[in-house]
């Protein structure tokens, strides 16, 4: 860090070893969960299972995932594992990530909670974020940001750059926009098989009315998902939809019917539509 700055501060902390990690935050009456094994799960790197709770750890909903790999950090780097398993928390654990959402929420405002599970099960908390937003509660598990868009159909399927790049962000935050560069406003629907944090820096260089997002799976409480609301730019999960539909096929997503098809000629190309 002497290289590239004149002052800076590190803070040293316990390091403690997670098998699994997720992220937590309360929407109005409810809670939602989301957990995967290894690291980076808010990073959106990794498929994550899902919990609807209410706020004393009652679950109302939960959408589990098989997570095919998981990360984790030696020697101060990111390593790719296999996972190959479904991510799971017992009653207890999810009544102890439930209570700590709620004092959080005592001190900071609509706050996203990070945490991890050791092996012998413990529950630990990494951080708290704050959002500093009042937000919406999800319409549906996969509406990840409302909206209506149509465009032409572009596939990221880079997995593995923008995986490494989505890491990097971690541990590197300096980030620059390109300034005075005119934004495209040609309408696309991204196709992407997760909310890679990388995907930041696409959605920069375009016209947020002109873009909308299809993941095959995505966290609710990634760093993406949350730009894409503040955003206004749609966003659905949609596993079929990512499976068959062909780049440069012109679609429509609409979050209300929480579908992506074929665009009308009246539709194509408008970018964000009523």
């Amino acid at each position: 860090m002497g290289a590239a700055h004149d002052e800076f501060a590190l803070i040293a902390t316990e390091v403690r070893s997670a098998v699994q990690s997720g992220v937590a935050r309360r929407f109005d009456d409810r809670i939602l969960v989301e957990i995967g094994f290894g690291a980076f799960v808010p990073k959106g790197v990794v498929t994550t299972s899902q919990y609807v709770c209410t706020p004393d750890g009652k679950v109302v909903q939960r959408e589990l995932t098989l997570q095919e790999r998981a990360f984790v950090i030696e020697d101060g780097q990111p390593r790719s594992v296999v996972a190959d398993r479904t991510p799971e928390l017992s009653d207890r654990q999810i009544e102890e990530v439930c209570r700590a959402v709620a004092v959080a929420g005592a001190y900071y405002q609509q706050p996203s909670v990070e945490f991890g599970i050791t092996s012998d099960g413990s529950f630990f908390l990494i951080d708290f974020v704050d959002e500093d937003t009042e937000g919406a509660a999800p319409e549906a598990l996969n509406v990840i940001a409302p909206g209506r868009v149509s465009g032409r159909v572009i596939r990221i399927d880079d997995d593995h750059d923008l995986l490494m790049e989505s890491l990097d962000f971690h541990f590197h935050t300096d980030r620059s926009d390109a300034a005075g560069s005119r934004p495209a406003d040609d309408p696309v629907v991204v196709l992407a098989r997760l909310p890679y944090l990388s995907l930041e820096r696409f959605i920069r260089g375009r016209d947020p009315r002109s873009v909308g997002f299809v993941f095959r799976n995505c966290s609710y409480l990634s760093h993406l998902s949350i730009v894409l609301r503040e955003l206004g730019i749609p966003a659905l999960v949609d596993a079929k939809a990512f499976d068959t539909l062909a780049a440069d096929s012109v679609v429509l997503l609409d979050s209300a019917s929480q579908t992506v098809g074929p665009a009308t000629p009246r539709q194509a190309g408008q970018g964000r539509t009523r």
